[in-house]
C-alpha cells in the first residue's frame, strides 16, 4: 500500500510498522514521509522511526548535513523539507 492510502485511512504509521530500525531504513522512512507529505517534524520522525526525539534529531541532522533535507524554522517549530528539486510537473 502507498503512504497516501494510509494517510487517507488516518493511519500514517501502518506502512512503516513492519520496517526495521537500522539507520539506513530510518533515513529512508523519513525521506519517504517527506516525499509523500511535504515535510516532517522531529516528533513525527521519532514516532515513525520508533526512537526518542534526540535520536530523531541525530537522524535529521545527518540528512540535513548530507544535503537531502533542509530545516525550516527553529527549535520546536522546525520542520524538515526536501533539499532537492521537487518532481517536475512539465510535460
Amino acid at each position: 500500500m502507498t503512504a497516501r492510502f494510509y494517510d487517507r485511512a488516518e493511519d500514517r504509521n501502518a506502512d512503516v510498522r513492519v520496517r526495521g530500525v537500522d539507520p539506513l531504513q530510518q533515513e529512508r522512512t523519513i525521506l519517504d514521509h517527506v516525499g509523500a507529505f511535504g515535510s516532517i517534524t522531529r516528533g513525527r520522525a521519532a514516532e515513525l522511526c520508533q526512537t526518542s526525539p534526540p535520536q530523531a534529531r541525530t537522524i535529521l541532522k545527518r540528512l540535513v548535513d548530507g544535503g537531502r533535507l533542509k530545516a525550516v524554522g527553529e527549535r520546536r517549530a522546525a520542520r524538515y523539507e526536501s533539499a532537492g528539486p521537487g518532481p517536475s510537473t512539465e510535460v
